[in-house]
């Protein structure tokens, strides 16, 4: 098994339970990127290609699609390339090249991105 890239969060317990296995991370549908100077940090939003085994109490019934986003702060290095309408990515997360930080690599056929930075985390999720 690849290195986990829910080990890599801050906040790992964000995921904690909802999956038996941990989810790939291949055809996330991203809808939105974006860079905050403040920071600096990259938000990106999107969705997983897989809904959890075990869905949240108080999660829309019925559901079947989860979206989430993630902050990557402190970031250092940010590169992109493509639409900025979004697209279907396989996402990566694994250590920055410095070794010192994280990055978060998308790479699809209409969007590419590669950023990296100090912690990236889980800020919210949505089932619908």
């Amino acid at each position: 098994m690849a290195d986990s890239w829910i080990k890599r969060l801050i906040n790992p317990h964000a995921m904690a339970g909802l999956f038996d296995e941990e989810p790939p991370l291949e055809d996330f549908e991203v809808c939105e990127l974006r860079l905050e100077r403040r920071g600096p940090s990259f938000f990106l939003h999107g969705e997983l290609s897989t809904f959890p085994d075990h869905p949240r109490d108080g999660w829309e019934s019925g559901a079947d699609r989860l979206q989430v986003r993630f902050n990557l702060s402190s970031i250092d290095a940010f590169e992109s390339r493509g639409s900025s309408e979004g697209g279907t990515v396989d996402l990566r997360i694994e250590d920055a090249d410095d070794g010192f930080g994280v990055a978060l690599i998308g790479d699809g056929d209409d969007l590419e991105f590669k950023a990296s930075g100090i912690g990236l985390q889980v800020i919210g999720m949505k089932a619908y």
